[in-house]
């Protein structure tokens, strides 16, 4: 089995941004077409207190299924700001794994930047970047610096500008508190904007010199977007990303 054969960032129906077609048993049923091996369900956490009980609930759908995929049910917690994430340690300690999301300005939960400059949206990525490695229980931090939502605020806005302004040494104190941390970094379906994977190629590459593991996402809200992962294969491997690199959950 190769671990290659990896997704693990889908969202079912029970997340509010996916389409009704996301059923538990319709993603399995992709997950078998895709040839999946390793696959997760990782809706997101939302302040109404019943994160568990939607994670119990895909539990029992997919206990009635059969896959050829070993399935996780996971969950997407989003830093609202350095210093605070949208979830309960509870929630944190009930899901299979954790993934953290940061920059997920579009989210009303999730302040702006104090300014709409592009220096001042990369320090605030950086800084919940910086956050989010500092968590010993988060499993994988995605889509990282995919910077969404500032378009809210400011006309023409690009996350590849505010990634190039973000120096190195930025980059390797995350990268080594993730690595110190044992945190992942998800390779995105997102790499389909060639701006934002050019610009994120440097990052990458300092966290495999750091000894990241990497965790493959596709980050789908409808079906045809499930295994978009698999289509950047070319860009994985420009990384030197080996299947010893590939991050999965445990147990």
């Amino acid at each position: 089995m190769s671990l290659f054969q990896s997704d693990l960032h889908n969202h079912s129906a029970q997340s509010r941004c996916s389409r009704p077609e996301m059923t538990v048993e319709a993603m399995v049923c992709r997950f078998d077409e895709l040839g999946l091996r390793i696959a997760g369900i990782s809706d997101h956490v939302y302040p109404d207190g019943k994160a568990i009980e939607r994670y119990r609930q895909t539990k029992r759908e997919l206990a009635d299924l059969s896959c050829t995929a070993r399935i996780w049910v996971g969950a997407e917690v989003d830093v609202l700001w350095p210093g605070r994430f949208d979830a309960t340690m509870e929630e944190i300690g009930t899901f299979d794994y954790v993934l953290f999301a940061c920059t997920h300005y579009q989210n009303r939960t999730v302040p702006a930047p104090i300014a709409s400059s592009d220096e001042a949206i990369a320090q605030n990525a950086v800084d919940m970047m910086t956050y989010a490695a500092s968590l010993p229980f988060a499993d994988v931090i995605v889509h990282p610096f995919h910077i969404t939502g500032m378009e809210r605020y400011r006309d023409g806005f690009s996350a590849a500008a505010a990634i190039q302004l973000i120096p190195d040494e930025s980059f390797t104190r995350i990268a080594r508190d993730m690595a110190k941390n044992r945190i992942a970094i998800e390779l995105n379906g997102v790499l389909e904007e060639a701006d934002y994977a050019q610009a994120m190629i440097r990052f990458y590459r300092i966290c495999k010199i750091e000894g990241v593991k990497f965790s493959l996402g596709s980050d789908a809200h409808w079906l045809a977007g499930m295994g978009s992962i698999m289509h950047h294969q070319a860009y994985v491997e420009a990384l030197g990303v080996t299947e010893t690199d590939i991050w999965v959950p445990e147990g």
